[in-house]
């Protein structure tokens, strides 16, 4: 797994902590919701599947956890967005707290079998939970 130092890392939580931050803003009206949707496209374009073309050093066992998580996050920031134009909408509602809770199921496994807290599965738990509350 990577380190805590590296620049991947870097952009990975700057990322989520940037689209949970505009996810709020765009929540309550202080953005237009067409800048957190080209913003967050780009962020999920990021995550999967650009992130796993620029780094290819994951350990072959932590991968598949990898790409997962990132299917997950993009899937959560495009939901994102359809729950933000569609308001509350009970089917994107349910899909987004299924992803939720896959998202931190995924977090609660990684520990367990790796011994590796991923810090990057809660600040998407966060935002989910800042669309849904």
């Amino acid at each position: 797994m990577k380190s805590l130092n590296t620049i991947e890392n870097r952009i990975d939580y700057l990322a989520g902590i940037i689209s949970c931050i505009l996810l709020f803003v765009a929540s309550k009206n202080i953005i237009p919701t067409f800048i957190y949707s080209f913003l967050a496209l780009a962020i999920a374009f990021y995550f999967f599947p650009l992130r796993l073309l620029i780094n290819k050093n994951f350990v072959s066992s932590e991968r598949l956890f990898i790409i997962i998580t990132g299917i997950i996050f993009s899937s959560l920031l495009v939901f994102s967005i359809l729950y933000l134009y569609v308001n509350e909408s009970l089917f994107f509602r349910n899909i987004i707290i299924f992803f939720s809770l896959s998202n931190f199921i995924l977090m609660i496994f990684f520990y367990q079998k790796f011994n590796k807290f991923l810090f990057l599965n809660f600040i998407f738990t966060f935002l989910s939970s800042i669309l849904l509350f």
